[in-house]
């Protein structure tokens, strides 16, 4: 199943709530902690803005004031609300003030551009085949961000290349649908295999949408609103499929 986020389709299964990316769109859960009352409350609240906004030394201000770091008043943490807005440094400052970690944080880690997070929550001994109520790893989620710092911290941490979700759907289909050709070469020299399938029987090389000519592979198509780069890069990561041995898994043919 295909959902448009921030104008691009993805597999809904790579998605953490809306994905880490998308970012979390559930209110975040009650913590059982205290909080104080009156101008103290205000500028808690505050905290969860500038952590939204990626404003890292007013957060580090607001946490020497003694602000509590897990704000329960607000629709969201300022943990979630730093990851909502990709700021990796501001989130790694609340981890280490000691936010409370919640599920599927590491995937949500796994899907900013930097990785001082990822690193942090790795190094503290998260699991990084951990998977959500989709069976989305972490390793899903940075493939198909296609950073390689991200790809290769996941994979040196023991990430499994062959994982698969509830679609059957493992990284490399997933960088594959996004034509994230860096992310492929990772991913193969890592040990992923192209002659896995996903449960309909396409292959990561279908996942790029190779060929109109197959019944299953109609779902991988872009949307008409597709960008051009999108595009091109899937092109380029079909070729490089290809150039590896890749093969479809097509089995029903488009009728003439």
């Amino acid at each position: 199943m295909l959902k448009t986020i921030r104008g691009q389709v993805v597999s809904l299964v790579i998605l953490v709530n809306t994905i880490g990316c998308g970012r979390a769109t559930e209110e975040a859960p009650k913590l059982a902690m205290q909080r104080p009352t009156g101008e103290l409350q205000e500028i808690d609240t505050q905290l969860v803005l500038e952590a939204r906004v990626c404003n890292t030394p007013t957060v580090e201000d607001l946490l020497r004031k003694g602000i509590l770091v897990d704000d329960t008043v607000s629709r969201t943490t300022p943990l979630r609300a730093a990851l909502a807005g990709g700021c990796d440094d501001t989130a790694a400052v609340l981890l280490r003030a000691g936010a409370a970690r919640y599920p599927e944080l590491l995937h949500e880690a796994a899907g900013l551009e930097t990785s001082e997070t990822l690193r942090l929550l790795l190094k503290e001994g998260a699991d990084p085949n951990t998977k959500n109520a989709h069976g989305v790893t972490p390793l899903m989620v940075a493939s198909q961000i296609g950073h390689p710092e991200l790809i290769d911290l996941l994979l040196a941490e023991g990430a499994d290349p062959n994982a698969k979700n509830a679609d059957g759907e493992t990284p490399l289909m997933v960088a594959s649908f996004h034509g994230r050709s860096k992310a492929i070469q990772l991913l193969l020299a890592a040990g992923a295999h192209l002659s896995l399938r996903n449960y309909t029987g396409l292959s990561a090389l279908d996942y790029t949408g190779h060929s109109d000519e197959c019944l299953e592979n109609r779902r991988m198509s872009l949307p008409p609103n597709a960008d051009i780069d999108w595009h091109m890069r899937r092109q380029t990561a079909a070729s490089l499929l290809l150039a590896k041995g890749a093969t479809s898994g097509c089995t029903r043919p488009v009728s003439p």
